[in-house]
């Protein structure tokens, strides 16, 4: 979220915080592609879709080396994989609580919108 939050913000501190939020982003990202909570957690539909809208406004920053921007793909590409591999039968997916596990619709319709958007976001052409 702060990386989104720093998408229109130019300058030294705000390139700080952007490197510092790629870190936490690469320390979290999860051999399945996608990211949780916290670095450590279970990858979430809610967290990657956030992640990867982030990333892809990050990707068009103008401080970025072509090789960070490379590797800001390879991440973009395996947050939409995940996504896709974790969508239900019924074209949404499982709600992301706190605490994780309990059912609630307002929570699936959450996670889904975000989803839909972080696969719109990244569409082949985008």
């Amino acid at each position: 979220a702060a990386l989104l939050g720093l998408a229109r913000d130019s300058g030294d501190e705000a390139e700080a915080r952007r490197q510092q939020c790629l870190q936490v982003i690469r320390a979290g990202r999860s051999d399945d592609g996608g990211w949780g909570p916290y670095v450590h957690s279970q990858s979430e539909a809610f967290d990657t879709a956030l992640v990867t809208l982030a990333l892809v406004v990050a990707r068009g920053s103008a401080g970025l080396e072509e090789s960070q921007r490379m590797e800001l793909s390879g991440w973009i590409d395996g947050g939409r994989a995940y996504l896709l591999a974790t969508q239900e039968a019924d074209g949404g997916w499982p709600p992301t609580t706190r605490p994780p596990g309990v059912d609630s619709y307002a929570q699936r319709i959450s996670t889904s919108g975000w989803a839909a958007q972080a696969l719109l976001a990244t569409r082949a052409g985008k």
